[in-house]
């Protein structure tokens, strides 16, 4: 297993604390299949032109995230994404 140490210090001094916590990384197996997390969104599209200056595109998708995870009657589909390695 690998460990990665996150580091976030906000720019404005009145406001600056530091967070630190490290996050163990568990590799894929291989010769098996595995599936990431589940990313919910807001909306998906299937990207031809490969907008590749997009910070959502993977995979031939753009997935244009919903961290609030807040669904109504304004946004009444739930996209998700994941990938099966």
């Amino acid at each position: 297993m690998n460990c990665l140490s996150v580091r976030v210090i906000l720019k404005n001094p009145k406001l600056r604390k530091e967070y630190k916590d490290t996050i163990t990384v568990k590799p894929f197996k291989q010769n098996k299949f595995s599936i990431s997390d589940i990313q919910l969104a807001s909306n998906i599209k299937n990207e031809k032109c490969r907008s590749l200056k997009s910070l959502f595109y993977k995979n031939t998708l753009e997935v244009t995230p919903n961290p609030s995870a807040y669904y109504s009657n304004v946004l009444p589909a739930l996209f998700y994404y994941s990938e099966l390695i």
